[in-house]
């Protein structure tokens, strides 16, 4: 967890697809690149290593995948890239995140 815009932001290390179980004392105060992902209200963070480039493009992809939280590779500016299953990533360290809130 982190403090995002006034709030606590949940984090998802990509590497494994869940959220940490225990807190190491000698990670925090560490400094993390997370991309932030927000759906109705609700906001998480998914923990990578690095960012490389933001583009916006038309994709198709070429190859799907078997990999568990990958949805397959396309040629995106040139490269080849893997194309990470943002939904199921975050279902699998919470299942309720997409669930909306009853009317109040």
């Amino acid at each position: 967890m982190v403090q995002y815009r006034n709030e606590i932001l949940p984090l998802i290390p990509l590497s494994g697809f869940q959220p940490s179980a225990s807190s190491d004392e000698a990670d925090q105060g560490k400094s993390v690149k997370a991309v932030v992902y927000s759906d109705h209200g609700r906001s998480v963070g998914i923990v990578v290593d690095q960012i490389i480039d933001i583009v916006k493009e038309t994709i198709s992809i070429e190859r799907r995948s078997q990999t568990s939280g990958v949805i397959g590779s396309a040629i995106i500016q040139g490269n080849v890239t893997d194309l990470i299953d943002v939904e199921g990533v975050i279902r699998g360290a919470d299942p309720t995140f997409f669930e909306q809130a009853a009317p109040a």
